[in-house]
């Protein structure tokens, strides 16, 4: 399996993939999910659901935010790094066991369109280009114009680094933001 990173600006860090499995095993299982109901409900396959769930394979990013609006909780929460504390896990898991849940089918949101607006709106707030981010983040200018042109997503390591660069979580850049009301 690929190598995968969470790269911030306290350090890059490595995503244990098989604990990262057993966390969403563990949340599946307080949410009373199967692998088959949950990939029904994300529009995924029950063996994709058991690759990500045993950390032979680590989901797409559009698969791992919907995978974590149904579980309801952060994308950040379902990562383990490698060399992480029990004592994360404990309080997300406490957490999470505390709260009411009705399994509900996410949104099917156009994902690429959230992140290509929620980028430009960031880039217009700081008044950086997309060759700035490039630069920045340690990617192709290509990458980059080819997230703002919604032709494709970021890894999930790019994402990490997009988040921290702009101060965000990983569902705000991946959720289109509604204007508040006045």
């Amino acid at each position: 399996m690929r190598t995968h990173y969470i790269r911030t600006a306290k350090g890059t860090y490595e995503i244990d993939p098989v604990r990262t499995g057993e966390r969403i095993r563990k949340i599946m299982e307080i949410r009373n999910l199967d692998n088959h109901r949950a990939a029904g409900m994300i529009y995924s396959s029950e063996a994709n659901m058991k690759r990500w769930t045993y950390g032979t394979t680590f989901p797409s990013v559009d698969s791992f935010y919907l995978l974590s609006r149904l579980l309801q909780v952060e994308m950040e929460d379902l990562i383990v790094l490698k060399g992480e504390s029990d004592r994360r896990e404990k309080k997300i898991l406490e957490r999470i066991s505390g709260e009411d849940y009705t399994a509900e089918r996410p949104p099917m949101t156009n994902i690429s369109v959230a992140f290509s607006r929620n980028m430009k709106a960031e880039m217009y707030r700081r008044g950086i280009t997309g060759c700035d981010i490039a630069k920045k983040l340690g990617v192709s200018n290509a990458a980059v114009s080819c997230w703002i042109l919604r032709k494709s997503l970021p890894s999930i390591e790019n994402l990490s680094m997009v988040c921290s660069l702009f101060h965000r979580s990983m569902r705000s850049m991946l959720t289109i933001q509604r204007p508040k009301r006045r």
